[in-house]
């Protein structure tokens, strides 16, 4: 599996599954009830305030920039071994603290070590995985590898979900998303790889290379609207459906990583030679940048020097592709687009940690609020997938659109779905949170390789370990401030239950302040983003 053209998509196949082992930090509302209910009755009085700080620790572990500093010093494999160990312990410690049927036990340091070291493990596997397939694939697929691993991060919560429905008790499905997710996560490490440069040159010369990712693209989109139909159409208690969900999702999965030898058996069968190629894996620890070794058609060249021409861009960077962390740091081109993915990231995660007190407050019930989180959960998935097949598009690119132009119209989407959320109905309430986790969802395709078009990919683990605290402020300052502040203001008492609200006025104000940032960014950063930057995209 070490060589060959075929590494590359044996990697993708792989990093599918190691990024819904990540994804496992997000399945905590699925149990976290559960171990709240074995703490003594004393930490029961502030038991939602806890778990949200736990939860807390947990995305600390997740943006600090540990995992792509690791990724950058040495390697895919090394890193997703570290991973696998954290996300191990972390798991194991909270099943020996809250469900090892003595004394109930409280919380304490130890139980946010644990919550620390599974948000570092998702940190780490999401920087290895994304890094190892940002080298493999060239600047004109990269966008559409990064949505199909960045989907099935977005799809993790759902799937977790239907093995917690099957009928696992809690203790069980921690044991499957601790200890056996970090079994996986050792086996894919060894297929998840760098290929050799040798073989990436080859890359648009090999027949049915790009069916693949549409191949791709088709399984995860059938696995969506599985869990959206199992979600919306089926209770959560019915153990049957999740079962039945459960293999045809499972079947897709394993489908995807076969996807490398049903091409070598075609390539076999109609006898096309494409060369026996070997040689020694690229030294992971020394990242190169790829898209040096492309070349680009001279009248091609000449047609985006023109269009650039025409509308007065920016003078490419000297530079640009080998930036170090120090040098992006001094970039005005980093920090403008840190400040629009800070707001935008904390809008979506005003949203998604929400949720359920959103649509209980516009009066939907416990039926309104699962549709909501499905709508959410897919939704995100699309505008993963959406964004990053859309980015590589050709035609797309004719018209001077490239990946900050489709952050920005993402943030205006954003703006709008903020607005939505703020006065619409139950109905009103599912359409905002659609487009709110598509904007949300596309914001995440678009992080890692923006960052890789406008600083390379030599010493992209440290540049991306450090943005990772673009998410963290915006967590902070817009869903565990601002909207917190918005909700107690207006909560109150209702049928005996204390914090409870009712109407648009429960989390209005936040709404209406998150849709005007989006679109003051969006007007004012994503203009001046998109003109310092269409020289990068024009000489690629």
């Amino acid at each position: 599996m070490g060589g060959g053209f075929d590494q590359t998509w044996v990697s993708l196949a792989s990093g599918c599954l190691l990024m819904i082992c990540a994804g496992n930090i997000y399945a905590y509302a699925i149990w976290s009830e559960s171990m709240s209910a074995n703490w003594p009755k004393g930490d029961k009085v502030h038991a939602q305030a806890t778990v949200n700080n736990l939860y807390t620790a947990a995305l600390v572990g997740t943006y600090l920039p540990i995992g792509g500093f690791f990724f950058h010093r040495y390697g895919t494999m090394k890193t997703l071994f570290m991973s696998s160990f954290f996300n191990c312990f972390g798991y194991v410690t909270l099943l020996l603290q809250f469900y090892n049927g003595g004394q109930p036990h409280g919380p304490n340091v130890l139980s946010y070590v644990a919550f620390f070291c599974i948000g570092t493990s998702t940190g780490m596997a999401d920087a290895g995985v994304l890094g190892c397939n940002l080298q493999n694939h060239p600047s004109k697929s990269r966008g559409r590898a990064m949505a199909v691993l960045k989907g099935y991060f977005g799809l993790s919560a759902g799937i977790f979900s239907l093995f917690y429905s099957s009928g696992l008790e809690p203790k069980s499905f921690l044991l499957l998303i601790g200890p056996g997710s970090s079994v996986l996560i050792c086996v894919c490490a060894f297929f998840c790889r760098i290929a050799p440069v040798e073989i990436l040159g080859l890359y648009k010369d090999v027949a049915g290379a790009e069916w693949r990712l549409g191949y791709a693209l088709c399984l995860e989109l059938i696995v969506a609207f599985a869990l959206f139909v199992r979600s919306v159409a089926f209770s959560n208690k019915s153990h049957v459906a999740s079962i039945v969900t459960g293999g045809v999702v499972l079947s897709l999965i394993v489908a995807t990583f076969l996807m490398s030898y049903a091409l070598r058996m075609w390539r076999w069968c109609f006898h096309i030679d494409v060369g026996e190629i070997t040689g020694l894996v690229q030294d992971e620890g020394a990242l190169v940048d790829l898209d040096d070794e492309e070349t680009v058609d001279t009248t091609e060249l000449l047609d985006r020097n023109r269009a650039a021409s025409a509308i007065s861009v920016e003078p490419l960077p000297p530079d640009h592709g080998s930036m170090k962390l120090g040098e992006a740091l001094a970039s005005a081109n980093f920090w403008i687009f840190f400040s629009m993915v800070l707001v935008m990231m904390g809008s979506g995660l005003l949203i998604v940690s929400n949720a359920a007190r959103m649509m209980k407050a516009k009066g939907g019930d416990e039926g309104d609020v699962v549709a909501f989180v499905s709508m959410i959960s897919v939704s995100n998935c699309v505008g993963r997938i959406f964004v990053g097949f859309t980015a590589d598009n050709s035609y797309v690119h004719s018209l001077n659109i490239y990946r900050p132009a489709l952050l920005m119209n993402a943030m205006i989407i954003m703006g709008i779905a903020h607005l939505i959320l703020a006065v619409g109905s139950i109905e009103g309430t599912l359409l905002g949170g659609f487009l709110g986790g598509a904007a949300y969802g596309a914001a995440w395709t678009l992080n890692p390789t923006i960052l890789a078009d406008l600083c390379g990919l030599k010493n992209w683990g440290q540049i991306y370990g450090v943005f990772g605290f673009a998410p963290t402020f915006g967590s902070v300052l817009f869903s565990n401030i601002l909207a917190t502040a918005v909700f107690q203001a207006h909560a109150t008492t209702i049928a005996g239950k204390p914090d409870q609200c009712l109407g648009d006025q429960c989390f209005g104000l936040a709404n209406y302040i998150t849709s005007g940032l989006n679109f003051l960014l969006a007007l004012t950063c994503g203009p001046i983003f998109v003109r310092r930057t269409m020289a990068i995209y024009n000489s690629t």
